[in-house]
């Protein structure tokens, strides 16, 4: 399938096949990634695309256990991949930014998503305000339902049959006042208040993205005039924020069940974005 993705500044694109679970069945999915990263006016809070795009992380990023930057015998996970198949979720992350003892919190268009209170700065994982949930502890690992006998792989099915989609999601369980979260619409403020001050805010943009693939029907002429169009919506599913950096990237992706054509006949994947006006 040939794939037509945007070339605006600061866009990373990708496609993958990956699964979910729909009502308890296993699904197979086509999923579109798009991230843009941004930086960020520390003053006004205002966007502007990045000249230099983060790439689609295919796996995580981290600090390694006894690195210059992380002094402690854990790896810590900067940026967790971006290759989740579907997120049922949003997921909200602030990296590192840890600066004052108290109740901290960020809020989303003045609704309250994350809050925790941070009693000491001393702390050796304290390298996120908000950051992301280890899969290899609950509840997201049970969320996943990954068995923990290694006898018991190879899986007989790519995912376990108790496996709840909110795995695919990162954000803080402990901090998630207000899940689930919806995703994020055009132009939502978020603002980070540490210690009841508000320390760092920042407004998303308005571009819109549309994403549309195209099918052979299987009979007559194989041409791009008689292809099949199937819309696909893109959801903003991942905010993370760096307030240190003044940076910020998003991600947006369209899902859709890959088994609904034969592979064969895919032939067009394209995704245009529109930029704000």
């Amino acid at each position: 399938m040939e794939t037509i993705f945007p070339t605006a500044t600061g866009v990373e694109s990708f496609f993958l096949m990956s699964h979910r679970r729909t009502s308890g069945t296993l699904e197979q999915t086509g999923t579109v990634v798009v991230k843009r990263t941004y930086d960020v006016n520390h003053t006004t809070g205002m966007l502007t695309p990045a000249s230099t795009a983060l790439p689609v992380f295919d796996s995580d990023q981290t600090l390694p256990a006894d690195d210059a930057q992380n002094p402690t015998d854990q790896e810590i996970i900067q940026y967790e991949h971006d290759l989740a198949g579907y997120k049922p979720e949003a997921d909200l992350i602030v990296w590192r930014f840890i600066g004052a003892v108290g109740t901290q919190q960020v809020r989303v268009n003045g609704n309250l998503w994350l809050q925790r209170a941070i009693a000491a700065l001393d702390l050796p994982l304290e390298y996120a305000l908000f950051g992301w949930e280890p899969r290899i502890d609950s509840p997201r690992a049970t969320e996943g339902a990954f068995p923990t006998d290694e006898n018991a792989y190879p899986l007989p099915a790519p995912l376990p049959a108790g496996f709840n989609n909110r795995f695919y999601n990162g954000y803080l369980r402990a901090a998630a006042l207000a899940a689930p979260f919806a995703y994020f619409p055009p132009g939502a403020s978020i603002t980070i208040i540490r210690a009841g001050v508000t320390d760092y805010r920042t407004t998303l943009r308005t571009e819109s993205l549309t994403a549309t693939y195209y099918v052979y029907s299987g009979s007559g002429p194989d041409v791009e005039e008689r292809w099949q169009p199937h819309a696909v919506t893109m959801n903003n599913d991942t905010v993370v924020i760096s307030p240190q950096d003044d940076q910020c990237y998003v991600v947006w992706r369209g899902v859709w069940p890959f088994a609904n054509h034969p592979e064969t006949d895919y032939r067009r994947l394209e995704v245009t974005l529109q930029e704000t006006s």
